[in-house]
């Protein structure tokens, strides 16, 4: 018996077909990638690690590693946008993967694989998988003992651990070779070695790296606030007040900036301008309220209304109990409240 088969044009027919639908279903990885990175730029981090999640399924079905990989990392870093880092580390370390398969095969340099390695140790570090971080820097160090990124990221494993001295070295080391390197990340190992001279009080050098920070491309909301808060420490209050005011102007859904301006508003005495920021504020809500309020009760003690300050201080009497107690007695006593004031003293840090 003849075995039953299809017409050889038949056949040539559907592989024509099976190709065609592939390659329209690889285009529609690719398109999904596109409106990611499309997303990604527009600060929609959540629909853009949505679509970079399918783009990964469909490139890996077709077996296309390099795109794979790339979008990968596009997803851990909406991750890690997301502050979900855990997530961020898991895509990054099959990044890696996929590198150190392609090193082993002879088709990358193993200095590529440093990069990913080193960015793994980051994403590990904003995951608090401290060892495993370190795990990755080891290796990375052993590809590349140069890589600006491995400095960077272990001088914020040692700024962890309390280890300033050494993570202010780690970190000169990273601005240097990044430096070199013309690496594009450079404004990230300013930011960082600003965020360690501010720990060792050294307000002007910080404030200096912050703003390198700055011209190197690094305008979110960090390098801001470190500046800011370094005019503020180094006395330079112009300068604080116009950086606050074109902060403010680029993020006006984030109420820090306003606080800033409020401080800067104290700090040049003017108390009611300063008041009425620190109560815009507190009418926005948000995580930050109880030092909002204390903040606006030092207002209302500076323009002498003791009764409103005292209520403050009350309802922001958890951020630092003992000043709390000093700043009520002070309210009693120049309010005229001299049984209340007799009361307190009964209290730490008086009794």
């Amino acid at each position: 018996m003849r075995r039953a088969s299809l017409p050889k044009a038949a056949l040539i027919a559907l592989a024509v077909a099976a190709a065609a639908a592939g390659m329209a279903y690889l285009l529609l990885g690719e398109a999904y990638a596109a409106r990611a990175r499309r997303l990604e730029a527009a600060g929609d981090f959540a629909a853009a690690a949505a679509r970079y999640r399918k783009a990964v399924s469909i490139f890996r079905l077709f077996g296309k590693e390099a795109e794979e990989e790339e979008t990968l990392l596009a997803l851990a870093s909406c991750y890690s946008a997301l502050d979900r880092n855990l997530l961020a580390a898991r895509a990054a370390a099959e990044a890696c993967a996929m590198a150190r398969a392609r090193v082993k095969r002879g088709e990358e340099k193993p200095a590529a694989l440093a990069d990913r390695l080193a960015l793994l140790a980051y994403y590990r570090y904003r995951a608090d998988m401290t060892e495993d971080a370190w795990e990755a820097l080891s290796e990375a160090r052993e590809l590349d003992a140069d890589n600006p990124r491995t400095a960077y990221v272990q001088g914020l494993l040692l700024m962890q651990a309390g280890d300033f001295a050494m993570a202010l070295k780690t970190l000169d080391r990273a601005v240097e070779l990044g430096r070199k390197r013309k690496d594009r990340f450079l404004g990230n190992y300013h930011l960082a070695r600003a965020e360690v001279l501010v720990r060792l009080e050294r307000y002007g050098e910080a404030k200096e790296d912050a703003a390198r920070a700055i011209s190197e491309g690094l305008s979110g909301l960090e390098a801001r606030l470190v500046y800011i808060k370094c005019c503020i420490y180094t006395g330079d209050l112009k300068e604080g007040r116009r950086a606050a005011v074109e902060a403010e102007d680029k993020f006006p859904d984030f109420p820090v900036f306003r606080c800033y301006l409020a401080t800067l508003d104290m700090l040049d005495g003017k108390y009611e301008a300063a008041k009425a920021r620190f109560e815009e504020v507190l009418s926005l809500g948000g995580p930050e309220g109880e030092d909002v309020t204390f903040s606006l009760g030092v207002a209302c003690f500076c323009l002498g209304s003791y009764d409103e300050a005292r209520r403050h201080f009350m309802a922001a009497r958890e951020t630092d109990p003992v000043l709390v107690t000093v700043l009520l007695y002070l309210c009693a006593m120049k309010g005229g409240s001299e049984k209340e004031a007799e009361h307190l003293l009964d209290s730490p840090p008086f009794a």
